[in-house]
């Protein structure tokens, strides 16, 4: 059976006028540059300036037809090639050099004629005179050998993957303790630029299903609600520190640690959705993990939205993908995409900021402005998936969670992606009678504009109609719960089984809910929400003296203490002061120590002021800071009768001093607490 080599050259090549190829005849000339070597399904999947007979991925460049330059071209040419050969035996980077060096000859033996009849010297003449202009132009080029792409098999969706990870103990408690606060997130100034990551790559070898690769970068991944230190969701990129090393055709692995999603089914459940509705999306499955031998547990394995996966939805990969966080096509708001792909060119965010100026625009009609810049059919049916999945953390939800892609063979306009879908399958806390979701800007617009605001709710009937599938949903669901529930301990096993109903429960009900809202579309007149940056409204210092284990008791009764404060200029008086202590019971304070400082107003207002830190750094005598990493701050108002908790800001640039600090129960807590108020940008 003959050897099958997939090629792929990328050169930079400067053209001449008047040079005419007939590419039928180039590729003769490679044919048999090594001895038996066969050039078969060629494609161009990068022609820039239109040098090769081909519209696009999937037509050949073999071929009769032939161009002719008119001016001098300077063109990155991308040409993906397999080779064939029934006896041969070179290494494939060799192998793609050559085939290059012979493309390069073949380009030259094939140039020249402008198609007319001449005298045989004159065409002589030109022909030497090309091959001098192809000899001076300069020409780059590198040869990457692309792996046979089997990326399906490790996407099967029955398909658990076995991760087995390897790396020093010490680079794994480094990565584990990595992180990020919210203030990197919506701190002062959250529009200068993309949330920066804060994680770095160790290197450790990775055992993928019984095969093992040495040298692969691992890192970890999450946002902020996905953080942990005990199981973080990871990343790893083959091909790091060793060009070209891949697995299965794919250069990365995502794997989510699925702990805003107890359920594990809701990511894969939701990009199946996005799928059928014709929404390019991640594929999805699952990956069994292990770290120095320690079972991690189960993973959610999610393509990462890179080349690879422009390459499967899209004629030409090399336009540009940006990264949505918090991000939106607003004034102001430009700097917070991140760019996804070509990161070595500079990026002038030209395509971004003329959608900017389209969508602020109220003169002329919107389509007419926006059409240009943006796929509207295609978006409407992203946005419709989004509400139909109850994706409130994405774009049109939260302007969260999404890429968007200029596609260069679509005019550049831009093409919306799904991800961070972990939260679907449930309707947002303030509207949970709610399934449209119309935050971003451009849902917004569109919503409001009553031509596709109708567009929207066809969509949305139709999708009802063809891809909202309930007995199909349903079975998705039970095939996941099948898989992934005998590898789960039992006590998760409880919390697994519990959030899965909750799905269910969900896809039960959201039909009627969709239904009763396309009937009378309601209105939307929530106005665009300010920046999410958070803004310093004042300050608090507090003295305070309470017992340790005396959470959940009467503050007032369990201590006491002093509050200065002052929140928007105003200086409130306190009636009362009461203080608590302890390990922490409930949601992220499990496990770590929680000191708080109440204060009754002069109104009956209770303000609350809570810290929460890791048990060990509370030690007598130390001065811990509220830093956001590791130790919390938070200042909100409880309400005793409805027994309601209201947030009203953040404590940060402060400090908790502790003169008295005992965790025995009874235990002595006095201290003193000054920082920071930040109020939430929206």
């Amino acid at each position: 059976m003959p050897t099958m080599f997939p090629i792929e050259i990328r050169a930079l090549v400067h053209f001449v006028p008047s040079w005419r190829l007939d590419f039928q005849t180039c590729f003769a000339c490679l044919e048999n540059p090594t001895g038996g070597l066969h050039v078969t399904n060629s494609r161009a999947i990068s022609d820039p300036c239109g040098t090769f007979p081909s519209s696009g991925m999937g037509d050949p460049v073999l071929g009769s037809r032939s161009k002719t330059t008119t001016k001098p071209l300077s063109c990155w040419v991308a040409i993906r090639l397999q080779l064939s050969s029934p006896n041969l035996e070179v290494p494939m980077k060799t192998l793609a050099h050559v085939l290059f060096l012979s493309l390069s000859m073949g380009l030259l033996a094939c140039g020249g004629g402008s198609g007319g009849h001449r005298a045989v010297g004159e065409q002589d003449t030109e022909l030497e005179e090309t091959h001098q202009d192809l000899a001076e132009a300069e020409v780059d080029a590198s040869a990457e050998v692309v792996e046979p792409d089997r990326s399906d098999e490790v996407f099967a969706p029955d398909h658990i993957a076995q991760v087995d990870i390897t790396l020093s103990e010490a680079d794994w408690a480094t990565l584990r303790n990595q992180g990020r606060d919210i203030m990197d997130i919506i701190g002062p100034g959250c529009l200068d630029g993309h949330v920066p990551s804060p994680f770095t790559n160790f290197m450790a070898t990775v055992t993928i299903d019984g095969e093992g690769i040495p040298e692969v970068a691992v890192r970890k991944k999450g946002f902020l609600g996905s953080l942990s230190t005990s199981k973080p969701s990871l990343r790893l990129k083959f091909d790091e520190y060793v060009e070209g090393q891949g697995y299965m055709g794919m250069e990365r692995m995502t794997l989510n640690n699925s702990l805003q999603d107890p359920s594990y089914v809701r990511q894969c459940l939701a990009y199946g959705v996005f799928a059928a509705a014709g929404v390019p999306a991640p594929r999805c499955n699952f990956a069994d993990v292990t770290v120095n031998g320690e079972h991690l547990g189960l993973f959610v394995h999610v393509e990462t939205v890179k080349k690879r996966f422009l390459r499967r939805y899209f004629e030409d990969d090399e336009g540009k993908l940006y990264e949505g966080t918090l991000s939106d096509f607003r004034q102001g708001w430009v700097n917070t995409f991140g760019l996804g792909t070509n990161k070595n060119q500079v990026d002038d965010r030209r395509e971004l900021n003329a959608l900017v100026r389209a969508l602020e625009v109220q003169e002329v009609d919107l389509l007419e402005a926006i059409e240009p810049l943006v796929d509207v059919d295609a978006f409407l049916t992203f946005w419709a998936v989004e509400s139909l999945v109850a994706h409130w953390d994405g774009y049109a939800g939260n302007t969260n969670n999404f890429f968007v892609y200029s596609d260069p063979t679509d005019g550049g306009r831009f093409r919306f992606l799904p991800w961070g879908v972990d939260g679907t399958f449930r309707p947002p806390e303030d509207r949970p009678d709610q399934a449209l979701l119309a935050t971003g800007v451009l849902a917004r617009r569109l919503y409001l504009e009553p031509a596709t605001q109708a567009r929207y709710v066809a969509r949305m009937r139709e999708l009802l109609d063809t891809v909202w599938v309930e007995d199909t949903l349903f079975a998705e669901v039970a095939r996941m719960e099948a898989l992934v529930v005998p590898l789960l301990g039992e006590a998760e096993r409880v919390d697994v089984l519990a959030s899965i109903a909750e799905v269910r429960g969900f896809l039960s009900s959201q039909r009627g809910r969709v239904e009763a809202e396309l009937a009378s579309p309601p209105l939307w007149e929530v106005p665009l929400r300010e920046a999410p940056c958070v803004r310093d409204v004042g300050s608090v210092v507090a003295t305070f003296h309470t017992t340790w284990g005396s959470l959940g008791g009467d503050p007032f009764v369990s201590g006491g203490g002093e509050i200065a404060a002052v929140f928007h200029g105003l200086v409130p008086e306190f009636q009362a002061i009461g203080a608590q202590a302890g390990a922490g019971v409930e949601g992220e304070q499990i496990g770590r120590g929680v000191v708080v400082v109440v204060g009754l107003t002069a109104d009956n207002v209770v303000i609350v002021a809570t810290i929460d830190s890791p048990l060990e750094l509370l030690q007598q005598g130390t001065t811990i800071a509220i830093d956001w990493s590791e130790v919390v701050g938070n200042l909100g108002v409880y309400d005793p009768v409805a027994q309601t908790y209201q947030a009203l800001g953040l404590l940060g640039e402060g400090t908790l001093e502790l003169t008295q600090m005992t965790t025995a129960p009874d235990g002595v807590v006095e201290g003193r607490l000054e920082a920071t108020i930040f109020e939430f940008g929206f």
